[in-house]
């Protein structure tokens, strides 16, 4: 075995370059500081969002341990103080599609939180107290479809 040489065949190697990307996910917060981080963990089954008042069902766990207990509530925006749901819940609940199920971090905690149904019937009244962007939104989506009745 003296003297022998070994064979240098190399292995097929493919070299893979991998770019890290600091994700922090989407700023939620209505000042827009930071302090509301939003990331989607499982997209919503469509585009159609909560407002403010609209009637909502969210599963919110919180904590990072998936050992921790879901809790079950259902409410109307903006009055989640009467369910013990935190106002930072509810900010990131009306940017969360049907089904989507997020982890929200706050300054002094976190949460994972999925919106299982929400309820977009709207009273004459609720219409003419959307905010702007949101009146726009829907009347934009009523002239696409071409169905004028607002509560449709």
């Amino acid at each position: 075995a003296e003297g022998e040489r070994f064979s240098s065949v190399q292995p097929d190697i493919h070299s893979i370059e991998v770019e890290m990307l600091s994700h922090r996910g989407q700023d939620v917060s209505a000042k827009g500081d930071g302090s509301l981080i939003k990331s989607i963990q499982v997209e919503g089954m469509n585009r159609s969002k909560p407002f403010w008042t609209g009637k909502c069902r969210l599963l919110i766990q919180k904590g990072s341990n998936s050992g921790e207990e879901v809790q079950a509530v259902v409410l109307r925006l903006g009055d989640g103080d009467t369910y013990g749901v935190p106002p930072e819940i509810e900010q990131c609940a009306i940017t969360m599609t049907k089904g989507e199920e997020c982890r929200l971090v706050t300054p002094s905690s976190n949460f994972t939180i999925t919106l299982s149904s929400l309820e977009r019937d709207l009273t004459e009244k609720e219409i003419y107290n959307l905010p702007s962007d949101e009146l726009i939104t829907k009347t934009e989506l009523i002239k696409k479809s071409g169905n004028f009745n607002l509560h449709n």
